[in-house]
C-alpha cells in the first residue's frame, strides 16, 4: 500500500521512535483504564526465596580441585534454567548464574575427600544436597492460595450481584508454570497439586462443590518435541488430541464462552511462551507465577495478561474498584516483586512513575468484623438514632 506513515501501538516498545503519544502506568490506573495490583507473597520460610545449588561431583588435576555445581542461570532472554558448571576455590556462582541471588556464594574450600563444598557465607552443601530445593512446597502453597481466593472472589461477586445470571461476574485464574512436564507429565505436581487443592476447598464454596476438578482447568503452552533428530515447536494449537484444540480454541479465541457460566472452564495452564501470542482476558483476577523470576519485561507482561477491567456475563465493562482488584501469587517475598517491577518501570518511563506504582501487598489484608450495634457505646447510639434517617 506504500503507507506514508506507520503506527506502532504496543506496551513495551524495544524502541521508540517518534514517540507520539503516551499512555503511563500510573496514568492508566488514576483514569480508572486497568485493575488495582495486589501481590500476594508465598516464600519459603527464613529462605526469602533462596537459590538453588546442588553439588554434582569433583574432578581433580595436578593443580587444583574442581567442584560440578547446578544452578539456576539467567538465559539472554530472561527466563531460567538449571545448568551445570566446573567451579574453583575463589569463584562466585554469580559470574555463571548472572542472577544477583547467588552473589553472596563464593567458593571457599573444595574437600573432595569429604565430597563437601564450604562457601564464604557459611553455607557448607556435600554432594547431592540442594539448596533452596523446597520448590515445591512452595508450589503446593501458591497453588493453595490461589484456588482459595479464586473461590472466595468468585462467592463475594455472587453475592453482590442479583439474581439477574447477566449481571454475574465469571472469574478466571491464571497460573504461568516452570516447566510444562510439570503439568503434563502423568504425574505432573503442578497438575497434581491444583487438583488436591481444589477437591480439599471446594466444599466450603457452593458454586465449586459438585465440579470435578479436571472440568475446571485448561491449559495452554507450546513446548518442544524431537522429530527425526531435530527439535519443533508442539503447542495447543497444533497438538495432537482434539483436547488439545479445543483447550487453544476456548483460551485462545472463544473469549466469550469462556466468560460463560455454562463453561466451567476457570483455570487457565500456560507457560511464558504464550505471552508471544499476546492472549489477556478481562475476567482474570488471579496470576500465580509457578516460575523462577525472568526478565522483568516477561513480568510486567504477566501482569498485563489480568490488567483489562472486569465484564458481567452480558458483556457490560464493570468500573467497580472494589472488583478490579487483579492478585499476583508470587514465589518471592513482596519488596522483591515491588523493587523488580518499579526498577523496569523506571527504566522504561522514568523514576517518578515508578514512585507512583501501586502494588498493595495482599498478606497485609486484616479481616474486620462490625460489631452489633448493641455491643457499641451508648453515646454512639444516641447519635445514630439522631442521624440514620437523615443519612444515605
Amino acid at each position: 500500500m506504500n503507507p506514508f506513515a506507520a503506527l506502532r501501538y504496543s506496551a513495551t516498545h524495544r524502541e521508540k521512535y517518534n514517540l507520539l503519544f503516551r499512555l503511563s502506568p500510573s496514568e492508566a490506573y488514576r483514569q480508572g483504564l486497568v485493575k488495582k495490583i495486589e501481590v500476594a507473597s508465598v516464600v519459603e520460610a527464613d529462605s526469602f526465596n533462596a537459590p538453588f545449588i546442588r553439588v554434582e561431583g569433583f574432578a581433580s588435576t595436578s593443580k587444583k580441585v574442581k567442584a560440578k555445581i547446578a544452578i539456576h542461570q539467567r538465559m539472554a532472554g530472561g527466563e531460567i534454567k538449571e545448568k551445570s558448571f566446573q567451579f574453583s576455590q575463589g569463584d562466585c556462582l554469580a559470574t555463571k548464574a548472572e542472577r544477583s541471588a547467588h552473589e553472596p556464594f563464593i567458593i571457599g574450600h573444595i574437600d573432595a575427600g569429604l565430597k563437601t563444598v564450604t562457601f564464604t557465607n557459611g553455607v557448607v552443601l556435600k554432594e547431592g544436597q540442594p539448596h533452596g530445593a523446597e520448590q515445591e512446597a512452595v508450589f503446593r502453597e501458591q497453588i493453595r492460595y490461589t484456588v482459595e481466593q479464586h473461590m472466595r472472589r468468585q462467592q463475594q461477586f455472587d453475592e453482590a450481584s442479583t439474581k439477574d445470571s447477566a449481571e454475574r461476574v465469571k472469574v478466571l485464574s491464571l497460573f504461568f508454570i516452570d516447566k510444562v512436564a510439570n503439568y503434563t507429565a502423568d504425574d505432573g505436581i503442578i497438575r497434581r497439586y491444583f487438583d488436591e487443592a481444589f477437591d480439599d476447598l471446594k466444599a466450603k464454596f457452593p458454586t465449586f462443590a459438585k465440579l470435578s476438578a479436571d472440568k475446571v482447568r485448561k491449559a495452554y503452552f507450546a513446548s518442544k518435541r524431537r522429530k527425526g533428530g531435530k527439535l519443533e515447536e508442539l503447542d495447543s494449537k497444533t497438538g495432537d488430541s482434539d483436547d488439545d484444540k479445543k483447550a487453544y480454541a476456548l483460551i485462545m479465541k472463544d473469549k466469550e464462552q469462556l466468560l460463560s457460566f455454562d463453561e466451567p472452564t476457570a483455570f487457565i495452564f500456560s507457560s511464558h511462551s504464550a505471552l508471544k501470542e499476546g492472549w489477556d482476558n478481562p475476567n482474570v483476577f488471579q496470576i500465580c507465577t509457578l516460575n523462577q523470576t525472568s526478565s522483568e519485561m516477561k513480568k510486567r507482561q504477566e501482569i498485563g495478561r489480568g490488567m483489562r477491567l472486569a465484564v458481567s456475563a452480558s458483556g457490560v465493562r464493570l468500573r467497580d474498584d472494589r472488583v478490579n482488584v487483579l492478585t499476583v501469587v508470587a514465589s518471592e517475598s513482596y519488596e522483591d516483586y515491588v523493587k523488580a517491577c518499579q526498577k523496569e518501570i523506571a527504566e522504561e518511563f522514568g523514576d517518578d512513575e515508578a514512585k507512583k506504582l501501586r502494588l498493595t501487598n495482599a498478606n497485609a489484608k486484616k479481616k474486620v468484623t462490625r460489631k452489633p450495634l448493641a455491643e457499641l457505646p451508648e453515646e454512639f447510639r444516641e447519635l445514630w438514632e439522631r442521624i440514620k434517617r437523615k443519612t444515605r
